[in-house]
């Protein structure tokens, strides 16, 4: 079944087509065309954030999982996760936490 950026793709190619041909594009359909430009670009950022909430929500379950499994070593563990640039950048600034204990607050 077609989705909405497949509709989009033919609004847009139709109206190109229309252009091509010497027909004129109403002031009508180029404000819809935008609306709906619009509106698919509103529902892709809401899918953006959806998909990085579930990502971090998981990243934080494995973490936890971790920590449970690695007793004495959760510390180097920890200390390597926070060095990482690559995952600093993906994942965001750490918690933060009190002075001296290690746990977020």
């Amino acid at each position: 079944m077609p989705g909405i950026d497949d509709l989009a793709a033919l609004v847009v190619r139709r109206c190109y087509e229309r252009l091509e041909a010497g027909a004129i594009v109403s002031a009508h359909d180029v404000v819809a065309l935008l609306k709906l430009a619009r509106e698919i670009e509103h529902d892709a950022a809401r899918q953006d954030a959806g998909n990085d909430a579930r990502w971090q929500a998981t990243l934080r379950e494995v973490l936890w999982l971790a920590r449970s499994h690695l007793g004495e070593g959760w510390p180097a563990f920890a200390a390597d996760m926070r060095a990482s640039t690559g995952l600093a950048a993906m994942w965001g600034p750490p918690p933060h936490t009190r002075a001296g204990d290690g746990k977020s607050r």
